[in-house]
């Protein structure tokens, strides 16, 4: 009976699925039990190479660069800077008080001229000035567009587990798919192959609906390069996340689009 398994401590699983996810987490906790406990290295990284103008070329130097784009300070400067950068072209409202810009309509891609721009900016300005009438905004960020399979990359620090990285597909997919793993720091690379081995990930990566295979190297060459950033920088970030690190078709790179941090006091 389900007492006397109880009482004998012997676990009592209904359904085939609860059983085998049960199992697998048994694999992988004897698995995990083989390897010696990482231990994370000292901080190395400075206040400085994460503040607000230098973040972005601290994470080039750790193998993640942004598009070509700039910052402009109103609607008709965008559009000159999105004619020097080459249509199309992606428009964000830069603003600390709008975290979640899609939400704002503070988003816009595949702008084709600069009409296009000018045009969403304005609508832009209009929208966020309607429901926060207080927000501070300190301009556009115009950047070239770019296409590829979108990854998300996060990392911060659990109370239990220590330095985490999250991975998974990226984009509105975070949403419709449930394809997340958390991985430990420092990263291991026998885990990080198997986290890009899971069906859902793995399927998109190997060219899903007629797509070109993702350049997987350059993808974990920039999860490597993110994990490294965030173990050197972790006193001075609460959190960090790179949603989406698109990456691009084989031999094209990845590149990391939308960057959110969250720093420590």
């Amino acid at each position: 009976s389900v007492d006397f398994r109880k009482e004998a401590g012997i676990p009592f699983l209904m359904g085939i699925p609860e059983t085998v996810k049960v199992m697998k987490a048994l694999c992988d906790h004897a698995d995990r039990r083989r390897r010696p406990l990482p231990q994370s290295p000292a901080t190395r990284g400075y206040a400085r190479d994460v503040a607000a103008g230098a973040l972005e070329k601290t994470l080039a130097a750790h193998g993640l660069r942004e598009p070509r784009g700039g910052l402009a300070s109103d609607p008709d400067s965008a559009a000159r800077l999105a004619t020097s950068i080459g249509f199309p072209v992606a428009l964000k409202l830069v603003s600390p008080d709008v975290v979640h810009k899609t939400e704002f309509g503070a988003v816009r891609v595949g702008l084709a001229s600069p009409g296009d721009v000018t045009r969403a900016a304005t609508a832009m300005l209009t929208t966020v000035r309607e429901r926060l009438p207080d927000a501070r905004i300190d301009g556009f960020l115009v950047q070239e567009m770019v296409s590829g399979v979108e990854i998300l990359l996060g990392a911060h620090e659990d109370p239990a587990f220590g330095s985490c990285l999250v991975l998974g597909l990226g984009g509105v997919n975070v949403e419709l798919m449930d394809a997340t793993e958390i991985l430990t720091l420092p990263l291991d690379a026998s885990e990080l192959g198997a986290a890009l081995s899971r069906p859902k990930i793995a399927r998109v990566l190997a060219g899903f609906r007629g797509a070109p295979p993702a350049d997987v190297d350059a993808l974990r060459r920039a999860v490597a390069g993110f994990a490294d950033f965030y173990l050197a920088h972790r006193d001075y970030i609460g959190e960090i996340e790179i949603n989406p690190l698109v990456v691009r078709a084989r031999g094209g790179g990845a590149v990391a689009v939308d960057v959110r941090v969250v720093r420590r006091p």
